[in-house]
């Protein structure tokens, strides 16, 4: 065993051999006094006591000598400022000297106004008389609408449920036609109060097949707005 740990470590080593030296010791008396008589006297008992070395204590931990602490910085001292050399001012700008005024030619005179000259008249045109329409023979005109009449009321059909309620009424139907007799559009510009005869009026127009315009009649127009009467009466 290394000399350097039984030193270390003596007084554990010390302490373990005691208490095996007085374990030893207490199994031989049991031993003996299992052989001895019970008669045996009290006083032939060996009395063994087995004493307990104390235990080192231990030492307290040795100071630490403190670590030296590194030295604080110490503030510079403010320099004070080195005079600076006076820097070169700019030579100032002379004001340029005054120059005497060149002699100037002399302005043209603007040429005076001369009054205007009086113009001869210019001759006016002669307006040309505006042509005059030729006339239109009326019966032309009223031929031509008792022919719309007569087709729409030839293509007119009562509406039997109207009939049979006896509803009457007249209907104001207003539609625009063309020179070749094709209508354009319509509608109605008075109702009779009833949506079958209103219905039926309509239809009586859009339906019917019309002539074109008579050529003398309603010349430069391509297309022209008519308004017919529709009549629904039973007593018809």
């Amino acid at each position: 065993m290394d000399l350097s740990f039984c030193f270390k470590y003596r007084r554990y080593i010390s302490f373990a051999l005691t208490l095996l030296l007085a374990m030893s010791l207490i199994v031989t008396a049991e031993v003996l006094r299992a052989r001895t008589p019970d008669k045996a006297k009290k006083d032939d008992v060996i009395k063994l006591s087995l004493i307990t070395p104390e235990l080192p204590k231990p030492q307290p931990p040795k100071p630490q000598p403190p670590k030296p602490q590194p030295p604080k910085p110490q503030p510079s001292k403010p320099q004070p400022p080195k005079p600076q050399p006076p820097k070169p001012q700019p030579p100032k700008p002379q004001p340029p000297k005054p120059q005497p005024p060149k002699p100037q030619p002399p302005k043209p005179q603007p040429p005076k106004p001369q009054p205007p000259k009086p113009q001869p008249p210019k001759p006016q045109p002669v307006a040309e008389p505006a042509p005059t329409a030729p006339k239109v023979d009326p019966s032309v005109e009223a031929n031509f609408l008792k022919m719309l009449l007569i087709r729409i009321t030839h293509n007119k059909h009562y509406p039997a449920r109207a009939q049979e309620f006896g509803i009457t009424g007249t209907v104001v139907v207003e539609y625009n036609l063309d020179r070749s007799g094709r209508v354009l559009s319509l509608n109605i510009t008075r109702s009779s109060g009833n949506k079958m005869l209103d219905k039926a009026a309509l239809d009586a127009v859009r339906g019917a097949r019309f002539d074109g315009w008579p050529t003398q009649v309603w010349k430069g127009q391509r297309s022209k707005v008519f308004s017919v009467n529709v009549e629904f009466n039973i007593d018809q």
